[in-house]
């Protein structure tokens, strides 16, 4: 996995395309099966966020969680006023994704496929693929947002 955090720019990153911090910015984020990689941007309010965890959580469609914090329990997303700070871009393997207990296969091939992704932040260093789904549905749900992908270059 890659990550990498950079201050935001207004224009080029988009910054009206999403409501808020943890969504993801659709036109710069995709899947290629061909790399079998998928590439994500989201916006985040510090540059202290890391990734913690990968999860497969696809129920009757599919869908990813990505666990990240910032080592705190501030919110991401409840600031005033709302600044998308910083971006954090992910790029991982689309074959090093945990799958979640309970979880049903993800599916990315065939023609217009796609896949929700959910950025989660949770300061929990306990969270894994067996109680993911679990500490997700209990949450708080505006500490995560996400988005739809679809197969990219």
């Amino acid at each position: 996995m890659i990550t990498n955090i950079r201050k935001s720019k207004k224009q080029e990153d988009h910054l009206n395309e999403y409501f808020d911090n943890l969504y993801v910015v659709e036109s710069f984020s995709f899947f290629n099966l061909k790399k079998n990689i998928i590439v994500l941007q989201t916006p985040i309010p510090n540059q202290n966020y890391e990734v913690k965890g990968i999860y497969n959580i696809t129920d009757k469609e599919n869908k990813i969680l990505i666990h990240i914090s910032d080592g705190t329990d501030n919110q991401a997303q409840e600031r005033v006023p709302k600044r998308k700070n910083y971006i954090l871009g992910i790029i991982f393997e689309i074959s090093n994704i945990q799958n979640a207990t309970g979880a049903n296969n993800l599916n990315l091939n065939g023609n217009g496929k796609t896949v929700e992704i959910v950025v989660f932040n949770e300061n929990n260093n306990n969270i894994n693929a067996n109680n993911i789904i679990t500490i997700f549905t209990e949450k708080d749900p505006k500490e995560h947002g996400g988005g739809i992908i679809v197969e990219g270059p």
